[in-house]
């Protein structure tokens, strides 16, 4: 179950996101409900709805650690529950991540899971010249906070991954 879990991350889709839910947890419903009004649209494995449900959760305790769901993962990393989940929300993780127009997220419902193969709906990738989120960037020890915008005046700056993930060039 540890490669279901691994292949479910690598395939993710376009924004990254990954819920490993339980449909009748009310955690789990907030977490969908929250990423949701950011216009996110997770890849979803309802574990309570698959025969190999259980094998998965063990997958994902002997992972992480966590033993309850929702267990929300972006990009490949492991978020936590839905409380990390709006917390990380709060300080701006989500606002780098592709978005969906209205009219796609009026029309979409998350991503789901089956089998071994992993859907997701399309929306529109980070280019080249967008906006870059005004977030903190630590550098050094002790850390010296910069604004990621002012840091990255006059330099090129390739964004991988999460953000604050990135490589001055």
């Amino acid at each position: 179950m540890a490669d279901f879990v691994q292949s479910t991350l690598d395939n993710a889709g376009p924004n990254g996101v990954v819920v490993f839910s339980k449909t009748f947890c009310p955690y789990c419903a907030r977490a969908k409900d929250d990423l949701s009004g950011a216009g996110i649209v997770p890849v979803v494995v309802e574990l309570d709805q698959r025969q190999d449900g259980q094998e998965i959760q063990k997958a994902l305790i002997e992972r992480t650690g966590q033993k309850t769901v929702p267990s929300v993962w972006v990009c490949g990393r492991h978020i936590g529950g839905s409380d990390d989940l709006r917390n990380q929300m709060n300080v701006g993780l989500f606002d780098a991540l592709p978005k969906q127009t209205t009219a796609e997220k009026e029309a979409a419902t998350p991503s789901s899971v089956v089998g071994s193969s992993v859907s997701a709906s399309p929306s529109a990738s980070p280019s080249v010249g967008d906006f870059l989120p005004s977030v903190e960037l630590h550098q050094g020890f002790p850390p010296k906070k910069y604004n990621l915008a002012d840091f990255a005046k006059d330099k090129n700056i390739i964004l991988l991954g999460l953000p604050g993930a990135f490589t001055p060039t």
